[in-house]
């Protein structure tokens, strides 16, 4: 069947420019609907509807029931949309809609099987579009074919080469990783931790000591800088700041004074002073990677000054440490991403001394006002920057840019004709790209004032 044709109309996707991309994990689904996904899925392979690809913008599909006891494969487009750039297009009002049929007497209406595939997509945006699904073992359709043949209704029941094949591709893949099981409730659970601040709740359970040297896996997990130290040589060099001691300005003094005996805290073992059990940390870019490690905290995202520095003095230690992690936060361009408040304004410019009556001219709206007899709520104003005479229009508070227009040309442009230029305080009306258009056709430039700029909103 293949993809709908070029028509020289595709749905374009643009991102927010420096947005993440979603990649999220699939969600959780019982076998049935892993099933009836990949179904679907292999369903819209074969039309040729989709494709597979590495993609790193990712949505995740869901299962939404159907009138009919049938499944729907849903696209979970929440994340991708948050980052698209928005586009205002004016929707037709349904009053002029039905006036527009005044005197028709056959009406008809056309739905479109699979709708949503009837829209191409622009070239190089299909990697936007991409989504993710969750299968138990690859292809278990196909591998299983052989076998849900026999089971078919008037098939004579042979087992040969293809069904033997297939059996045993099928057992392999089932009792071999990466497969995981569900577990069985049944039987008892084995859980290896360290020591943790936080608690085991909701089960209950014994607790059994292991040895740390034992408990391997969980003391290298918990363990995060023991861990760095232990594979700094091929990680961060470490054996190398052993050489930079007797030359260091902050710890040479300690380190010579420790070669004789330890004293005042410090100590050396290994070839590596310490203090208080703590590793001493000399200048350079270590130190960067040290605190970088400890503050970007992994799947738990940035930490604070205060966490960042505690994870660093538990196993370091160097003068002045908490001047660098305030250092290193305070520029931590992740960080100021994510907490800036701050929204710039735009260059503060001069509006240009208008000459002449109505060439020169600007807009705005008075809002939320009590509605009158014929249902106006909102006043539009139009201000001449010459005479300062204004014109102050009744309108609606949902009139769309069209509206507007007509009202403009209707009250403005009989009586003075068009304008050169209009100033507006980016209301949202003037922002619909009809708006931007229909001046534009007209000759008419539309000038933007600057955010929280007095001299243009004062204008009117």
């Amino acid at each position: 069947m293949g993809l709908p044709p070029l028509r020289g109309i595709e749905h374009q996707i643009d991102l927010v420019p420096g947005a993440s991309l979603p990649n999220r994990s699939a969600y959780r689904t019982n076998p049935q609907e892993t099933k009836e996904i990949e179904s679907q899925v292999q369903e819209l392979l074969e039309k040729g509807w989709v494709r597979k690809n590495l993609s790193p913008c990712v949505v995740l599909v869901l299962l939404v029931p159907k009138k009919d006891g049938k499944w729907r494969m849903c696209y979970d487009n929440r994340a991708i949309n948050n980052i698209t750039v928005k586009y205002r297009h004016p929707i037709p009002r349904l009053d002029d809609m039905l006036d527009e049929l005044h005197g028709a007497i056959i009406f008809s209406k056309v739905d479109l099987k699979s709708g949503y595939n009837q829209i191409r997509i622009k070239e190089g945006d299909e990697w936007k579009t991409a989504f993710k699904t969750k299968r138990f073992v690859p292809n278990f359709s196909t591998l299983a074919s052989p076998l849900n043949d026999l089971v078919k209704k008037n098939v004579e029941f042979i087992w040969g080469e293809k069904q033997e094949n297939a059996f045993i591709t099928l057992k392999h893949k089932l009792t071999h990783a990466p497969l995981l099981a569900l577990p069985d409730f049944s039987k008892t659970f084995e859980l290896e931790c360290d020591a943790s601040g936080v608690g085991i709740e909701q089960f209950p359970y014994v607790i059994k000591y292991k040895k740390g040297k034992n408990n391997v896996v969980a003391d290298a997990l918990s363990r995060r800088h023991t861990l760095l130290i232990s594979l700094g040589s091929q990680i961060l060099g470490f054996n190398h700041i052993k050489e930079l001691y007797t030359n260091d300005l902050e710890f040479k003094e300690n380190y010579t004074q420790c070669l004789a005996k330890p004293q005042g805290g410090f100590y050396i073992s290994e070839g590596y002073l310490y203090k208080e059990g703590r590793i001493c940390i000399p200048q350079g870019s270590i130190r960067k990677l040290l605190v970088q490690e400890s503050h970007e905290g992994g799947l738990m995202g940035h930490f604070g000054v205060e966490k960042t520095l505690s994870f660093l003095k538990e196993k370091f230690f160097w003068p002045h440490m908490r001047r660098d992690v305030e250092r290193f936060c305070s520029r931590c361009i992740a960080c100021l991403q994510a907490k800036s408040k701050v929204m710039p304004h735009g260059t503060y410019t001069p509006l240009p001394v208008a000459n002449s009556p109505w060439v020169d001219i600007s807009m705005d709206f008075i809002l939320g006002l009590p509605k009158t007899q014929r249902g106006m709520d909102s006043i539009f104003v139009v201000v001449d920057r010459f005479s300062k005479m204004a014109h102050f229009i009744p309108c609606h508070k949902i009139d769309d840019a069209s509206n507007i227009a007509r009202l403009f040309f209707k009250e403005v442009v009989r009586l003075h004709g068009l304008p050169k230029t209009i100033v507006s305080d980016r209301d949202t009306k003037f922002l619909s790209h009809f708006w931007k258009t229909l001046w534009s056709r007209l000759g008419t430039k539309l000038l933007f004032s600057t955010t929280c700029h007095p001299q243009t909103d004062g204008q009117t």
